[in-house]
Formats: C-alpha cells, sequence, structure tokens
C-alpha cells in the first residue's frame, strides 16, 4: 500500500546498515586474529565495555575506526527499528509471523511489508517464487538443461526469509 512505503523503504535502509554492521565486525574480527592469533566472539565485540587490546600501533587505530563505525551503525539501526515499530500498527498477521522462530517484531514488520496483499498471487508457489526461495532449474532425465530468471521476485524477502532460517537454526533447540 502507497502509505506504507516510506516505512518500507526505510527498512531497507535497515537491512542496508545490518549488512555494513556485519562487515565492521568481520573486520574488526579478523584483523585480531591475523595480528595476534586471537579468535574474538562477535559477542564480545558488541559488548559495550570491548576493547581492543592485543593489537598495537596502526593495527590498533584501524580496528578501533572499525568499532566505533559498527557501534555508530548499531546505534542508527535501532533509531530505523524504534521508528519503524511506531510508524505502523502491528496487523495480526504479524502475531501469526512471530509464532515462528527466528521471526521478531522487525523482521516481521519487513515481510509483511514487502510481501503487501497476499492475495496478488494466485497459489502459495507463486509467493514462494516471488520470496526467491525455490530454484529456477530446469531439468529433463536428471540433466541441467537451463535456468529460469534466478533473479527475479523480491530481493528483500528474500533476504529476510534467509535471516528468519539463520535465527531460527541459531536459537531453536
Amino acid at each position: 500500500p502507497k502509505e506504507q512505503r516510506a516505512v518500507r523503504d526505510m527498512l531497507r535502509r535497515r537491512m542496508q546498515l545490518v549488512q555494513l554492521a556485519s562487515k565492521q565486525l568481520l573486520s574488526i574480527q579478523n584483523q585480531i586474529w591475523r595480528s595476534s592469533g586471537v579468535r574474538v566472539s562477535s559477542s564480545q565485540i558488541k559488548k559495550k565495555s570491548f576493547e581492543v587490546t592485543l593489537l598495537r600501533h596502526h593495527l590498533k587505530t584501524a580496528a578501533d575506526t572499525n568499532l566505533r563505525i559498527f557501534r555508530s551503525i548499531q546505534s542508527e539501526i535501532k533509531l530505523l527499528e524504534e521508528e519503524a515499530e511506531q510508524a505502523i500498527e502491528a496487523p495480526k498477521q504479524l502475531d501469526l509471523l512471530q509464532t515462528m522462530t527466528g521471526i521478531g517484531p522487525v523482521l516481521g514488520l519487513t515481510i509483511l511489508l514487502e510481501t503487501g496483499t497476499t492475495a496478488r498471487f494466485e497459489t502459495v508457489g507463486d509467493y514462494a517464487s516471488y520470496c526467491r526461495c525455490v530454484q529456477s532449474l530446469r531439468e529433463s532425465n536428471k540433466k541441467k538443461k537451463g535456468e529460469g530468471n534466478a533473479k527475479s521476485g523480491n530481493k528483500y524477502l528474500s533476504w529476510a526469509f534467509s535471516q528468519a532460517a539463520h535465527m531460527a537454526v541459531r536459537y531453536e533447540p
């Protein structure tokens, strides 16, 4: 719906910031690992008390810069999430989506706003295809004959569902 597009676009910016924050986090981990041989978990780096103490001189300066950028991005992500949650009243479908492990309020809202009305999809398969959750492979006699348009569909929904799957694997016993 037209009135929800601005919030949808804001959640798309959030997705970009999440990816950028992940790059900063990995950069810090890799710098510490390459220079000191010590593995530092992402949960350790995310703590407010974390400081880069294993590195010296220029390497420490570079890692500290990445850490400040990471923390700045995290605060911007939080602002976007708060604004998105305030901008739209939670529809009933959001409660249903959140019953799935891995889908919280922000990811659920992203899925709802990217999907729009489900009435526009004739079948469940059409929706799965739109979400890029199915392969576009053509086979005959167990031989690959080609691929369809693998980039067709909504890349943001694809990302959202892959995030949900990743979270489910991490947190569902």
